[in-house]
């Protein structure tokens, strides 16, 4: 809920103080969201404006000088299991005179209560204001899991990509960051166990996460509010081979982009690797959640191999039964999934919208696992097939939230709204891409839609044209997600994402884009050889 009056504007002091309220717990997430939300409001750090007019106030305007935030958790850590379970909500008021309050139960609760006072806030050549008060802001997210998928392995992506990627997350109200660090093109994550992994299958020497780098992705996430959860896809999609190609079935196999090695189920060596070196990868990400992927396995691959095909003859395994072979092998007793288990670990595994495609069986799998849906009719049939396939299955939406291709929803997927004319308002077709739009879902399977991913595969995307795929057109994700069903496309919708584009994102650094024709003060002034998206991070 938020309440709006046509009332005075105020003014961003200068000497603005963004403080704890006195009794209240404020971590140390808090106290470096203070400093950085006082530089965003204040202009430090921000981008340099050409043609930006000042903002006009009447003599007198109040000056608003001090916002007060007040946490009611008694917890000091905010740590990934604790971010999984803490609630966002958060409650914001600005008056017409004297200071700002931000009151939340969690930590969380607190940061996305600054961004959103950051955003009520229009810039001016000298001056900052808000344009009306009071404001009264009641709010809290629809789904718990907001998140963007980013794929480094398909092209490897600098750090300063991936921590700007991080930041403009924590911006637009995302929290789970889904990182594709491996695939069947490239291996650049760094293995004390393995070194010959990333020795032989990262791209370049330079083109590498060490353990250090990961560990400084996830604080640095986790200053934002923001999960980093691994992604290690298994058994296709395989990068293993040039390091160990014994352990891959078709280690030649240039099929599917090269994403099509996978690797061979039927040997014990494969199990004994993969239990060592998820528990090495799980190890680096504190986060409770390890995605196994599990999709588009490639038959090819398989019956590439004839001690393969052999084994499969011999049992009589079709290429489908040779692949939920190996998902009861990753679930044996004294297996891969049991040992990340004990270590607190749930998982997420790729599930197809319709039988066919649907190619993970999650119920061997301990717990409630998540169902990340994928695939043609993802919306208007998916949901419901999986979630009542598994009746202890979570899921999360991605099959319609696909940034890297024109037409976001999958062809043929009888609830697409309609497609656009090439890029243009692409972002319409997240907007409507409703989680509960299937009338088929009951209550119950509802209440198991954890949320959605915003999906930036990175086959025809590198560190020089990423932020442009990603931005604005994943704010309309964002704004799905967290924001009631009833909140649909109206005359209110596009100024809204045109202003958060340009204040928000382009002010902030971001080479994103509009959503209609204007003129944003933020969008010029950049130089062939400013540093690339997110080097102001390293």
């Amino acid at each position: 809920m938020t309440a709006l009056h046509a009332g005075p504007a105020v003014s961003i002091a200068p000497t603005l103080d963004i403080t704890c309220a006195h009794g209240a717990v404020c971590d140390d997430v808090l106290l470096a969201a203070f400093a950085r939300y006082t530089k965003i409001l204040l202009g430090h750090g921000t981008r340099a404006a050409v043609g930006l007019r000042e903002v006009n106030l009447p003599a007198g305007t109040s000056a608003l000088s001090r916002v007060v935030v007040s946490v009611k958790s008694k917890s000091t850590v905010l740590n990934a299991t604790s971010m999984a379970e803490m609630t966002e909500s958060y409650t914001l008021h600005v008056p017409s005179n004297g200071e700002a309050t931000i009151d939340a139960d969690s930590t969380l609760g607190a940061l996305r209560g600054l961004e959103t006072f950051a955003q009520l806030v229009d810039f001016g050549l000298k001056t900052a204001a808000i344009a009306s008060t009071p404001v009264h802001v009641v709010d809290a997210p629809r789904f718990p899991w907001r998140g963007l998928r980013l794929d480094s392995s398909r092209h490897y992506l600098p750090m300063g990509t991936i921590l700007a990627a991080i930041d403009t997350m924590a911006s637009v109200k995302l929290n789970v960051m889904m990182w594709h660090i491996v695939d069947g093109n490239s291996v650049p994550l760094q293995s004390e166990l393995y070194p010959e992994l990333s020795e032989k299958g990262a791209y370049c020497k330079e083109c590498i996460y060490t353990q250090d780098d990961v560990r400084k992705v996830v604080e640095f996430a986790r200053m934002r509010g923001v999960r980093v959860q691994p992604e290690v896809d298994v058994p296709g999609h395989s990068g293993f081979g040039y390091g160990k190609p014994a352990l891959v079935a078709c280690p030649t196999f240039e099929a599917f982009r090269g994403g099509g090695r996978a690797l061979d189920v039927t040997s014990d060596a494969t199990y004994v690797f993969l239990k060592a070196y998820m528990l090495e990868t799980a190890e680096l990400f504190p986060e409770p959640v390890f995605n196994f992927c599990g999709d588009e396995l490639q038959c090819a691959c398989l019956q590439s191999n004839p001690k393969i095909v052999a084994w499969m003859k011999q049992r009589n395994m079709s290429c489908f039964q040779t692949e939920q072979h190996f998902w009861q092998r990753m679930n044996e007793k004294g297996g891969v999934v049991e040992a990340l288990a004990a270590t607190g670990k749930q998982f997420v595994v790729a599930e197809g919208s319709s039988v066919k495609q649907g190619s993970v069986n999650a119920s061997v799998f301990p717990g409630s696992p998540i169902a990340e849906i994928w695939g043609k009719e993802a919306v208007s049939v998916g949901l419901h097939h999986v979630l009542s396939t598994y009746p202890k299955a979570r899921a999360i939406l991605g099959g319609p939230y696909y940034l890297d291709v024109q037409s976001p929803w999958q062809q043929g997927d009888r609830g697409a709204p309609g497609t656009h004319y090439g890029w243009m308002d692409t972002w319409m077709d997240f907007y409507h891409a409703e989680p509960f739009s299937d009338g088929n879902l009951t209550k119950e399977e509802q209440s198991r839609i954890l949320g959605g991913m915003a999906e930036q595969w990175s086959e025809q995307v590198d560190a020089s044209s990423i932020e442009s795929r990603m931005w604005p057109r994943a704010l309309a994700v964002a704004e799905r997600l967290w924001s009631s069903r009833k909140l649909t496309i109206n005359n209110f919708t596009v100024p809204r994402l045109q202003r958060a584009s340009c204040q928000v994102l382009e002010r902030r650094g971001v080479r994103g884009g509009p959503i209609e024709p204007g003129f944003c003060p933020w969008s010029l002034g950049w130089k062939t050889d400013d540093d690339p998206p997110g080097m102001r991070y390293i």
